[in-house]
């Protein structure tokens, strides 16, 4: 961010804005894994017995480790005191936010972690940042512009780097590691967006070994065959070319 300020592509007035980083807890039926403050969004709730609703949203208030009990201020305000562990399935079905602060500025660009439906932003799609205040408002990849209402804004993060290949909204993909480790990539590259036109690779292995395995990998193949379609087969290149790129553009996979 400081070269891109140093460079005018950033304004150099920055807010610090809250926003809501998904947590990957080690073990999330362990209740001293969370802590108070954390955001709980139930897919599957105990409407019934515990009256957690379904595909809600809580936030925890209190942790005590010795009874291994979460107790959590629902979204009608009542609270409930559970154990993560009994609710085995709908532990398993949640996600657990904690709340994080970005420095935030004109011509940023941001990653949305959680679709939008009033203004129909999926998940993974980018954006630059127009204003900050007194309301956030940003122009879609799609050269549409919003205003982001406060629960909107704490759903996304930064788009310079994204660490995982699912749910990725965007046209062009690098993907750059060692070939061993991209050759095991094959459940990620599942889940890219049917909407990718290129994908290209930069590996320490230039050679076509990589480019098979991909390429005949079923489930790979299936997710690939259609965006591909218009470039051919998948470019592949040394890695040292993908950190002269990377370091150009401000990418990195």
């Amino acid at each position: 961010r400081t070269e891109l300020q140093s460079e005018g592509k950033l304004a150099r007035e920055s807010h610090s804005l809250p926003v809501l980083v998904e947590q990957k807890l080690t073990n999330p039926r362990f209740a001293g894994d969370y802590r108070p403050g954390d955001e709980i969004h139930f897919r599957t709730g105990s409407p019934a017995l515990e009256g957690i609703p379904h595909r809600s949203t809580a936030r925890v208030l209190e942790v005590d480790v010795n009874r291994n009990t979460l107790t959590i201020e629902t979204a009608d305000g009542g609270q409930v005191a559970y154990n993560p562990a009994l609710l085995r399935s709908q532990t398993n079905q949640s996600k657990v936010y904690r709340e994080e602060t970005r420095e935030m500025a004109e011509g940023e660009r941001i990653r949305f972690t959680a679709p939008d439906k009033e203004n129909h932003i999926r998940t993974g799609a980018f954006a630059t940042v127009e204003r900050v205040e007194p309301d956030l408002s940003v122009r879609l990849d799609n050269g549409k512009s919003v205003d982001l209402n406060a629960e909107a804004a704490r759903n996304l993060d930064y788009g310079y780097a994204v660490e995982t290949a699912g749910n990725i909204a965007a046209d062009h993909i690098i993907l750059t590691g060692e070939a061993a480790q991209l050759a095991g990539l094959e459940d990620d590259l599942a889940r890219l967006n049917p909407g990718i036109h290129e994908l290209s690779v930069y590996t320490s292995d230039a050679s076509q070994t990589l480019q098979v395995e991909l390429a005949q990998s079923p489930v790979a193949a299936e997710a690939l065959s259609k965006p591909l379609a218009e470039v051919g087969n998948l470019g592949i290149a040394e890695s040292s070319l993908a950190e002269s790129i990377i370091e150009e553009i401000g990418l990195h996979l």
